[in-house]
């Protein structure tokens, strides 16, 4: 019984911490100081005077696995913005804490800083728009979020771009299997246990008789 419940724990440690302690982890070394500068080098300023807003600037909080000790959950604010000029939809993504995208005045200077990559990889659509991590007004130095800002931005773009964060249907499911394998092996445990208890019992009475007998 207790080696059932050792069991049992120890494989709720590995699967529901461990594991994903590690993922997490091995994520957040994968993008470096050095990926970031790389990220930013390799992009474009795209001037923009001529555009509107698609999307009321919102916040978003992006949940991941919430396992305790992995990190639960990112903020990020968006907002859509259409060229009017080449057609072309941007989407703003601000990742760091109280941020805020101020794209209210309709400024011919407005530019965008958008990485080469997703400018080739992205089609520019509602359902496909080209993600913008730094813009500004004016003067290209001007930029709007600061540069410790931006850096952070784009660590938590690339390293979560790719994560799929699990559905609640698929967390349901694992827990009620995990409940149904702890109940399955309660079950079996304390049926083996019943058994070995009745089996010793009986040897003993055995014992009894066979002494009286004696």
């Amino acid at each position: 019984m207790r080696l059932f419940f050792a069991i049992n724990i120890l494989l709720l440690i590995i699967f529901r911490i461990v594991i994903p302690g590690y993922k997490e982890i091995k994520r957040q070394k994968e993008v470096t100081a050095n990926t970031i500068n790389k990220y930013k080098s390799n992009s474009t300023i795209i001037k923009v005077p001529n555009y509107e807003k698609l999307l009321k600037e919102d916040k978003n909080e992006i949940y991941f696995d919430g396992t305790p000790f992995v990190k639960k959950y990112s903020t990020k604010e968006i907002s859509l913005i259409k060229d009017k000029t080449a057609g072309k939809i941007y989407k703003l993504e601000l990742y760091y804490p109280q941020s805020f995208i101020d794209i209210s005045k309709n400024d011919e200077s407005f530019w965008l800083a958008v990485n080469n990559n997703e400018l080739k990889n992205k089609k520019g659509t509602v359902n496909d728009p080209i993600i913008v991590l730094q813009y500004g007004f004016g003067p290209i130095k001007n930029s709007y979020i600061p540069q410790e800002k931006y850096d952070y931005s784009i660590k938590e773009y690339l390293t979560y771009k790719d994560y799929t964060v699990p559905s609640k249907d698929l967390i349901y499911y694992l827990n009620m299997i995990w409940v149904f394998v702890t109940i399955a092996g309660f079950s079996i445990t304390t049926g083996m246990s019943i058994r070995k208890d009745r089996a010793e019992k009986k040897e003993a009475e055995s014992s009894v008789m066979m002494n009286a007998k004696e």
